[in-house]
């Protein structure tokens, strides 16, 4: 028997984000769940007008677009109708595309948003299905990001983490991205009982297409949107606090603090050792003549560009947040996003640039990648959770 499982997503499949990224790496190994008997249909995501114009600059909608936005978030209630036309709309939408596409002729549905599955628990006639938490196990880091920070009075919170609870009170699995994730969920949780299960987020290793030249100084660096939740400004203070002098920092990314951090390079006399690249269509590139991979963020599941950059052998200097430390084992640092902390933590990792110590590491986040964060181990470890639900919820 051929089972039939749909993923459902309220993100266009372009979006930078790790589910979106997830989901494209899934679909493009569907031959393994073929091998397993199982039919990947969909993913079925809300159609989105294209930013770019055929001369491949921004549109004078798009622009006019962004503009409404920006101005919306100022304001509490202009962020929640943000929210609600959207994450809701493009929720509704994927929902809509699905039942119309399908018939509701499934067997398991996947989601990756809340808004999604909520929207879906609004059908009269549903399917079991699978919630994945792209998070530390809990709904918080919705609020500590940056898209919309008007929304993080009390009010608000509770109308989404209602949301959030409904979704996972009415889901046959919840899929998260470590083993401390689940624990995070169930003291939150306690009395919400389903099937639980954890995967590694694999990618495969980045190509390669251009050789860049490779700096004299020790380079540390930063993918990632540069925004408050990352934390970017930190990693600039503690590159001025640091002792050492031999060390760089190259930041990968835009976002709404890359002004605020170029100017605090300037002000802080380091901005010779820290170089802003923007956004990157193939970090594969810079990653290949970078030493160390760093990252200060407050809130993070499982980053893509830490496992990108352990595939290419670079020690890891990470935050202890979300499923960070299950990428740390003899392989660099975990601290806190404190600026005293990063700064020892670059003078340890430079201290350990002339000695076999810091060799060691690279070889042990290589090891680590090849162990767990492959793409054909991830969907795997996928096949089996679905599997495990769609037999619990044939017996039933």
């Amino acid at each position: 028997m051929k089972y039939k499982v749909a993923t459902i997503s309220s993100s266009s499949l372009n979006a930078l984000i790790g589910p979106s990224r997830n989901i494209k790496r899934i679909y493009e190994n569907g031959h393994l769940f073929e091998e397993c008997d199982i039919k990947l249909l969909g993913p079925f995501c809300p159609v989105l007008e294209s930013a770019n114009t055929n001369s491949g600059g921004i549109s004078i909608k798009s622009a006019l677009k962004r503009t409404i936005k920006s101005v919306l978030k100022t304001t509490t209630k202009g962020s929640w109708l943000l929210y609600k036309i959207t994450y809701v709309r493009h929720a509704q939408n994927a929902v809509s595309k699905f039942i119309n596409d399908t018939d509701g002729d499934v067997d398991l549905v996947v989601f990756r948003d809340v808004d999604s599955a909520y929207e879906y628990l609004q059908e009269k006639s549903r399917k079991p299905y699978i919630f994945v938490l792209h998070s530390d196990g809990t709904n918080d880091m919705f609020f500590s990001g940056s898209a919309f920070p008007k929304l993080r009075k009390a009010k608000y919170q509770s109308i989404i983490n209602s949301k959030f609870e409904v979704v996972c009170n009415n889901a046959s699995g919840l899929f998260f991205l470590s083993p401390r994730a689940i624990s995070n969920f169930q003291r939150r949780y306690p009395k919400i009982n389903t099937i639980f299960g954890y995967y590694h987020q694999g990618l495969n290793k980045p190509k390669v297409t251009k050789r860049l030249p490779k700096s004299d100084l020790l380079t540390f660096v930063c993918v990632g949107t540069i925004c408050e939740r990352k934390n970017q400004r930190s990693l600039i203070e503690a590159f001025a606090k640091a002792k050492t002098d031999k060390a760089r920092l190259v930041l990968v990314g835009d976002g709404e603090d890359s002004t605020y951090c170029q100017k605090k390079a300037v002000d802080l006399g380091i901005n010779e050792r820290i170089e802003f690249l923007g956004s990157q269509e193939n970090v594969g590139n810079i990653l290949a003549v970078s030493d160390v991979f760093i990252m200060a963020s407050y809130d993070e599941g499982v980053p893509n560009a830490a496992v990108e950059a352990m595939a290419f052998g670079l020690p890891l200097v990470l935050t202890d947040v979300g499923a960070c430390g299950d990428l740390i084992d003899g392989n660099g640092y975990l601290i806190k996003p404190r600026v005293d902390e990063i700064a020892n933590a670059i003078d340890a990792i430079v201290s350990k640039y002339s000695t076999d110590k810091l060799e060691r590491f690279h070889e042990r986040s290589q090891e680590i990648y090849f162990e767990y964060y492959t793409e054909e181990i991830m969907c795997k470890e996928h096949i089996k959770m679905y599997k495990k639900v769609l037999l619990e919820t044939s017996s039933q």
